[in-house]
């Protein structure tokens, strides 16, 4: 690797300075005369070749680094994807309660006493009676209402009731029983389908019934409840969970009877008298109330809608060093992403913090600004997708593709990031109450699974050294040992070159002699190291530079030397073509060379 002084040369040297006789006595005992002979060396050259220094060889990223070279600079490239859960509404019904009867007395029209029966054969003969109204009352509760429904005003369901009246026929004395312009009450604002209501009155058809049958069944389908009507009679309530984290609880009241009507019932022919009055029950069983759809306000918050974490251990040695601060120049953080609920011209919301973790354990959380969130539409359907650009000034951001026309949002800590002592090892992606609405919907199935809400982020920030970074890049040339410098005592090593760099940063080298095991090297006289000083090269300048040890040392084989970048102003970007070079470079040891003759 370098020019080495020849043995033979050294020892000729040395055979000559001897003085020379005529003759040589053999009788001479040469076995005690000293053959160690010990030359005096100046400026033995050691050339040694360094290639010229980029930071595209320093970095000597791979495929798996978030380091990418971008457009000619260096910038943390992260892509991926993010997606919740389905987005799951709960059925929502409210359980049958015990409905107690209720009775009546009904009483002859016009009649004060029994009234005596003509003698048999006269025939059969129908008496009237009058219902006044009488009615009985139920409450449906249910407290697992799906959290997502904030507010009801109307909601579709299956429910029946069940509506049995029976007329007590004391004394057999009616052979059958009919009733006549009866009319039904129900709450207000039930949709009955198959029956006509006015304001909860259902009129009934003449019902006829067969010989001996005292009771009939009316069934009364509903397949809606407006709760606008029954809250202005205090008849509904619905009380969603303030957190909503939690089911509502949704409580209906009201009341079942007969508004008015008569029953009219003929009298078996045997009888001596009929009764004025007798008995009217009422007996209603309702079903389960099966909610298929509401009309109100959803607002449905997102759960296990968080990224993976960002690894950043796959980042180059260099920025990875403690005293490294990394600064990002207007980072950007794309988003695009749908919305499942927008079929329903919901819109969507969520906050965003990124964390930076370190080994240290410390964590630091970046925040949207005050004020600003993720606000996704619903004007371009479910599948979207609706684009977002997070950036500190979005106006300065470029675009990628597949962002166009993204919406920006302003995040001024988005730039600190990365910001600190060392490089974070993990970035945490969290989205804050991720949800869709609130807002009014009508008609909404219940329950139903919809759509995850999902995406794919892009992440793109420009490496910049935050002022007072340092960055420390060392290596080592070496191999020079070999027989004859093994054999110098070095009394003074110097390494001198000329360097040009394009580096927007000084530059201090330094560095110092190292042995074959790679070791510092270490006086001989003091057994301290030895260093080869330090020199400061400015940015973008070439400048001649000479290193000089100081002390003595033998088993020289080579040079660890370092270029330490200290920043001295903030926004010092990155870039692959940044180089250093050492041109002329020049190895020198002076010393005294030792050998046997």
């Amino acid at each position: 690797m370098y020019k080495s002084l020849s043995r033979l040369s050294l020892t000729a040297v040395a055979v000559a300075s001897m003085p020379l006789t005529a003759c040589i006595d053999d009788n001479y005992d040469l076995s005690d005369i000293d053959t160690t002979a010990e030359i005096k060396v100046n400026n033995l050259v050691v050339p040694v070749n360094l290639d010229e220094i980029t930071l595209s060889n320093v970095f000597d990223l791979d495929d798996e680094s978030v380091v990418k070279e971008v457009d000619g600079i260096y910038a943390v490239l992260v892509d991926g994807e993010f997606k919740s859960e389905d987005l799951k509404v709960n059925p929502v019904s409210l359980a049958r309660p015990f409905i107690p009867d209720a009775s009546t007395t009904i009483s002859l029209v016009n009649g004060n006493t029994d009234i005596v029966i003509p003698p048999l054969g006269i025939g059969e003969q129908s008496f009237t009676y009058s219902i006044e109204g009488f009615n009985t009352s139920f409450t449906y509760t249910s407290a697992t209402v799906d959290k997502s429904i904030r507010s009801l005003s109307k909601i579709a369901v299956d429910w029946t009731i069940d509506i049995t009246l029976s007329v007590l026929n004391s004394g057999k004395a009616f052979k059958s029983v009919a009733f006549r312009n009866l009319y039904l009450k129900l709450p207000v604002g039930l949709h009955t389908p198959d029956y006509v209501s006015d304001n909860g009155i259902i009129h009934l058809s003449d019902i006829n019934l067969s010989s001996g049958v005292m009771s009939h069944k009316v069934t009364i389908r509903v397949d809606e409840i407006d709760f606008a009507k029954l809250a202005g009679q205090g008849l509904y309530s619905f009380v969603p969970d303030t957190s909503g984290k939690n089911p509502g609880t949704l409580t209906i009241r009201g009341s079942i009877g007969v508004e008015d009507g008569y029953v009219v019932a003929v009298t078996n022919n045997n009888i001596s008298s009929v009764p004025t009055q007798t008995t009217l029950t009422l007996s209603s069983v309702g079903s389960d109330i099966t909610v298929n759809a509401v009309d109100g306000e959803i607002c449905y918050s997102i759960s296990d809608f968080n990224v993976d974490p960002v690894a950043l251990n796959d980042l180059p040695d260099l920025l990875r060093q403690d005293e490294t601060n990394i600064t990002m120049a207007n980072p950007q953080l794309y988003l695009s992403i749908n919305n499942p609920l927008a079929g329903y011209s919901l819109d969507a919301s969520s906050g965003l913090t990124l964390t930076a973790c370190r080994e240290d354990g410390s964590r630091k959380l970046y925040s949207l600004d005050a004020g600003e969130l993720i606000n996704i539409g619903h004007n371009a359907g479910i599948a979207g997708p609706y684009k977002f650009c997070l950036a500190p000034d979005p106006s300065a951001a470029g675009s990628f593709e597949g962002f166009a026309n993204a919406v920006p949002v302003r995040y001024q800590g988005l730039g600190n990031v990365l910001s600190g002592n060392g490089l974070p090892s993990t970035i945490e992606v969290s989205f804050d109450d991720p949800k869709v609405g609130p807002g009014k919907v009508s008609n909404f199935a219940v329950p139903q699974t919809l759509q995850k809400l999902e995406g794919v982020y892009k992440f793109y920030a420009p490496l910049n050294l935050g002022v007072n970074s340092k960055i420390v890049y060392d290596e080592v040339t070496d191999g020079w040992s070999d027989e004859t410098l093994d054999k110098v005592t070095i009394e003074k090593l110097k390494l001198g070159a000329t360097v040009s760099n394009s580096l927007p940063f000084d530059i201090v080298l330094s560095g110092y002699p190292v042995d074959e095991q790679g070791n510092q090297c270490k006086d001989l006289a003091t057994g301290k190291p030895v260093g080869l000083g330090s020199i400061t090269v400015r940015a973008g300048e070439t400048s001649s530079i000479e290193l000089e040890s100081t002390g003595t040392i033998t088993g020289l084989d080579g040079v660890r030397y370092f270029a330490t970048a200290v920043v001295t102003k903030d926004g010092v970007t990155l870039r692959p073509d940044d180089t250093i070079k050492l041109t002329g470079i020049k190895a020198t040891v002076s010393g005294f060379y030792i050998d046997e003759l």
